[in-house]
């Protein structure tokens, strides 16, 4: 927005204050040592413990991943595109994309 605002000729500033704020938001959700963001940043423990990172297995089983850490795949283009403009890093950013479609690849589609 405030690339718009600038090109307009409109102040800019609200909008770039409000872009670091995003930015800096971001940064506390980003687990530097997995190249990930967190699951739950301000748990007692953590990240979640109930998190499970499979959606598999019977229905029950995969009933419960879907309410504890079924990740959505249609995100990761939101999630690239924003991590991009943040860090400014386009290797990072395609490894981000390179490691969805290896998992995609993997799937055991009939567990």
């Amino acid at each position: 927005m405030a690339g718009f605002a600038r090109l307009l000729g409109r102040p800019h500033e609200t909008y770039t204050a409000a872009a670091e704020k995003a930015r800096l938001g971001f940064d506390r959700f980003w687990n530097p040592e997995r190249g990930d963001c967190f699951d739950v940043s301000d748990g007692p423990e953590g990240n979640e413990p109930a998190y499970i990172g499979h959606y598999r297995g019977d229905r029950r089983k995969r009933d419960a991943a879907y309410h504890q850490g079924t990740v959505w795949g249609w995100l990761i283009g939101p999630f690239v595109s924003a991590h991009l403009r943040v860090y400014q890093d386009p290797a990072q950013a395609r490894s981000f994309l390179a490691r969805s479609f290896t998992t995609f690849r993997r799937l055991d589609w009939a567990a």
